[in-house]
């Protein structure tokens, strides 16, 4: 005895039909829990594009993604990121127009390819699997012998006027659902109903006989190619294809108002009758089942074996050897032409489905879409059945009334099998019916593996560069290195071109979180050179950058060997057609193929798969423009919404949130997440940005305003307004928890002057700004200095302005006390301080920023390491967050050569606390002992 389970498992074995009841099962929902728990490796590789303001970052971007060149492209503000998808990092980037929906998509493609594969692991065992089988065929035959007999006694028995076909539909739907269940009832009832009519037609018209009259009139041969073919035609276009497209359902109704034609078949006629068309039957389905097993189906040897006793049957009942003959090539014709065209028109619609029409109808109608869908099957398939009932001889009836209510009964218990079936079905309970249909679409098209690239182009303006180490720390990060090939044509700007060039270098050095950094230096504007000096031209800036970049820099950037050159010259204005033929692109593009592939070994971020269902939860957090949430509330939302993730620990929510973190997709910090990065980098631009004269707004803080671009400090009321512009009406509550957030990032600093609250913004700090302190050194004050080396200085000074001031005891003081080079501040009320970022030569004699810090002591405040320790713990913390291959060195100058002598450093994470007095050894004379105090802050010579 076999279930419904066992009908719907041999039914997906078979690949009769789409196979949704054993999808939607037990056994299924096993096989999603399980596939959940898999390991998912990310094959995401991040591309960074930095350089100067119109050196053509973005038109680089658009060239290896193949968009057109825009001659008038604006400034990029702040970061755009674009997601791309290839194949093949060296083959075609294709720029995703939502990448929300395409890591959705990604996660249900992997997510149904683990489920499918283990419910092909968990086959039943050979004998089980066929016994379902043979059973699940003579049950579907059976059914098709009932209809057929209820079909010729309604005929002969002169009640063809009377709608007794739409009844027997229904009747047929009630007991298909009965015997194979409700999902796959409806699908095998459409295959019966269409069967069943077209062996009906072949025996009404009597094919045969033409046939024999074609054998004699040209041969055996071309008869068996009529009698293959014709059929099959018929099929193709009345069967297949509409059934492959679903539009059964539809087309059944017009069967439900039609009548069949008259003189269908005489009394006598009975045996000929039933076993030509159970012999037509069994000659379809024996070849339907061989067609399925090419297409990777299963159950054939089951058919066969059900089919063989039948097909002998009607051969030894026949009395016309002859006319079976042509009625078994008819039928197998006819089950080859179903089978291949039944698979490529199911492919058609999945594909059209999945790629435009659910995107369309989520968009339309969101909660309706799938009942739309539906009557727009319904009504096109009734539209298609209406030719092939007047082919197959069916026609209007006198009396339509009945005929009318009739299809409209079989429509409405349709729909209650459909009602019903929601009500049951446990993928929808659980609200994870996308992926029943999902895995359809994966068991017919498959899934290609491919990779995804991240495209960040990042704001050349020096404004925008404060807030890029939010994006640029990551270990899966290729950086694409722009400059001018026009202007490092030129001598006189040659100089400014490798000063910018060295700029980069040294902020893509600092803010790496791993030693091993790959950077591809790009020169854009080839074709400004003139082509007969174009040659000449690279090969002499090819020489100029080996000669002028510091050799320490040299590891990081990778060669172009293809043209043995230090650089890759590419020409960011190509016509989009011509992209795919140009050369240098795709040396450019091979070579971060190669990166890629060696770097894969050593950079797989991976995670349980369950963990991509975010993404769903990102992309609805998204469209209602929350783009910032506590963790506390995120954690009960996922819980409370999320079913993949409704048992999920903190803990693991917490390792989830840290994965996500690492994709860029997320910024987890504390207690907040920031669903949406680019949120941060928008609010920073509206604050850079002011809004356009003669708005309400504009008129209300205009002063604010000003105060802002000319000093860098913002009003609390105009950050308030700014952060209302930026996000929902529901997060307004959440306003003061933003801003500190944005403090912890050192985006911004709250400090108080006077009695009024303000808000400093590090990238508006003027250079310029008059300071009204009145400093004066101390007849006894340290002098220290802090060098970073190469490193460009000034984000790790602007952050260093911020902890001071945040923490300044004299905040009260009616003005500001800060600029973009320099800062005075008091410690514990006591020790008065300055840190200025100021350039000094070394001994090579290039010049080097470095910061010096002033320390004015008293007689009541002599111990100048309480404020040295506090500096040295912030640049502590402001180098782990944020530039971790970075390290200092912090002491007095030597007397001898000007350098600093470290009494302090930061180098492989040590972290130390000044001492009061320490030797130190002269940096050029190493015999020479100095002797340091912190009271003094003098280097003594008496050892």
């Amino acid at each position: 005895m076999t279930t419904p389970m066992d009908s719907s498992r041999a039914i997906y074995d078979m690949n009769l039909t789409p196979g949704r009841g054993y999808l939607d099962s037990t056994h299924s929902e096993e096989a999603f829990r399980d596939a959940l728990r898999k390991q998912n490796k990310y094959d995401r590789l991040e591309v960074n594009v930095l350089g100067e303001p119109r050196d053509g970052k973005t038109s680089t971007c658009k060239t290896l993604t193949h968009q057109p060149f825009d001659p008038y492209e604006k400034s990029t503000i702040g970061i755009k990121q674009d997601l791309a998808s290839t194949t093949n990092v060296s083959s075609t980037w294709t720029v995703l127009s939502d990448p929300s929906t395409a890591n959705i998509k990604e996660f249900r493609d992997t997510l149904c390819s683990h489920a499918i594969k283990a419910l092909e692991r968990h086959k039943p065992q050979f004998l089980q699997s066929l016994w379902q089988s043979v059973v699940c065929f003579l049950k579907i035959f059976f059914l098709t012998c009932i209809v057929l007999s209820i079909h010729y006694a309604a005929t002969t028995g002169n009640y063809k006027h009377l709608p007794y076909f739409g009844m027997t539909l229904i009747l047929m739907f009630s007991l298909s659902c009965l015997l194979f269940g409700i999902t796959d009832g409806s699908g095998v009832a459409v295959g019966v109903y269409d069967i069943a009519l077209l062996s009906e037609f072949s025996f009404r018209r009597k094919f045969y006989i033409d046939c024999i009259e074609a054998e004699r009139l040209s041969g055996i041969n071309m008869a068996t190619l009529e009698a293959f073919l014709y059929f099959a035609m018929i099929d193709v276009f009345f069967v297949s294809v509409p059934t492959g497209l679903s539009l059964g359902v539809g087309m059944a109704i017009n069967f439900c108002y039609f009548i069949p034609a008259d003189g269908l078949v005489d009394v006598q006629d009975l045996p000929l009758f039933n076993f030509h068309c159970i012999g037509f039957l069994g000659c379809v389905l024996i070849t339907l089942a061989a067609i399925k097993q090419l297409e990777g189906g299963n159950g054939t040897l089951a058919i066969f074996l059900a089919n063989i006793p039948v097909m002998l049957a009607g051969y030894l009942w026949y009395n016309d050897k002859k006319a079976y003959y042509y009625t078994a090539v008819s039928g197998f014709g006819c089950g080859i032409f179903h089978g291949l065209c039944l698979a490529c028109s199911f492919k058609l619609y999945v594909f059209v489905k999945h790629s435009f029409v659910d995107h369309f109808l989520e968009t339309f109608s969101p909660q309706n879409s799938r009942r739309i869908w539906r009557y727009a099957r319904y009504g096109t398939g009734l539209l298609w059945g209406i030719p092939m009932a007047t082919f197959l001889g069916w026609r209007s009836p006198a009396a339509k009334t009945m005929n009318l209510i009739c299809a409209a009964l079989f429509l409405l218990s349709l729909e209650m099998i459909i009602w019903f079936s929601s009500k049951s079905d446990i993928n929808l309970r659980k609200g994870k019916s996308h992926l029943k249909n999902h895995a359809l679409k994966v068991k017919k098209l498959g899934v290609q593996s491919k990779t995804q690239i991240v495209i960040k182009d990042f704001a050349g303006h020096p404004l925008y560069r404060y807030a890029h180490h939010i994006f640029l720390a990551n270990n899966n990060s290729i950086y694409l290195l722009v400059f001018n090939m026009a202007k490092a044509a030129v001598v006189k700007k040659r100089k400014k071109v490798l000063k910018q060039i060295t700029y980069w270098l040294s902020i893509i050095q600092g803010h790496a979180q791993s030693p091993d950094v790959n950077v591809f230096l790009v020169g854009t504007h080839r074709d400004s050179v003139k082509e007969r000096q174009r040659g000449e031209t690279i090969k002499m800036i090819n020489k100029w950058l080996i000669d002028n970049i510091s050799d320490k820099y040299h590891k990081m950037i990778h060669c172009n060997e293809n043209q043995k050159l230090f650089f890759f010259p590419i020409e960011n204005s190509i016509p989009t057609s011509e992209v795919e033929n140009d050369n240098d692109v795709s040396v450019l593009k091979n070579a971060i193929y190669r990166v890629k592939q060696s770097a894969d070994d050593m950079r797989v971020i991976s995670g349980p798969l369950r963990y991509n269902s975010f993404y769903e939860d990102l992309q609805a957090y998204r469209k209602k423009k929350m783009f910032i949430l506590k963790k506390n509330q995120l954690y009960d939302d996922l819980k409370n919404n999320n079913t993949s993730l409704s048992n999920t620990s903190d803990k693991d929510l917490e390792e989830m949130l840290n994965l996500f973190d690492s994709l860029r997709e997320i910024i987890h910090f504390s207690d907040f997440v920031i669903l949406k990065p680019q949120f941060l980098i928008d609010l920073m631009a509206s604050l850079v940005n002011i809004p356009l004269k003669g708005t309400q707004d504009r008129k209300h803080l205009a002063k604010d305003w000003t105060r802002l671009q000319g000093s860098g400090l913002a009003s609390e009321n105009l950050l308030n307004w700014v952060l209302k512009s930026n996000i929902p009406e529901t997060m307004h509550n959440e306003i003061n928890g933003l801003k500190l957030l944005l403090e912890k990032y050192d985006l911004l600093c709250k400090i108080q002057i006077m009695t009024q609250h303000m808000y400093l913004v590090p990238p508006l700090l003027s250079s310029n700004a008059e300071i009204k302190s009145q400093w004066k050194d101390a007849s006894r004050c340290v002098r220290l200095y802090i060098s970073f080396g190469d490193f460009h200085i000034e984000p790790i000074f602007l952050r260093l302005l911020c902890h001071c001031a945040r923490n300044d005891s004299a905040s009260h003081c009616d003005y500001l006390q800060v600029n973009r080079r320099y800062g005075t501040f008091v410690y514990q009320s006591s020790y008065p301080y300055r840190i200025e970022q100021i350039r000094m030569a070394a001994e090579n004699g290039i010049k080097k920023d470095v910061i010096k810090l002033t320390i004015n002591l008293s007689d009541t405040a002599q111990d100048s390491t309480l404020v040295i320790n506090m500096v040295h713990h912030y640049l502590i913390e402001i180098l782990q967050r944020h530039f971790q291959e970075c390290h200092y060195v912090l002491g007095p100058l030597c007397p001898v050569n000007k350098k600093v002598c470290p009494i302090l450093n930061l180098c492989n994470k040590e972290i130390e606390m000044c001492p009061k007095e320490i030797n130190i050894s002269c940096c050029k004379h190493k015999s020479k002992v100095y002797k340091w105090k912190a009271s003094s802050g003098l280097l003594h010579d008496d050892l």
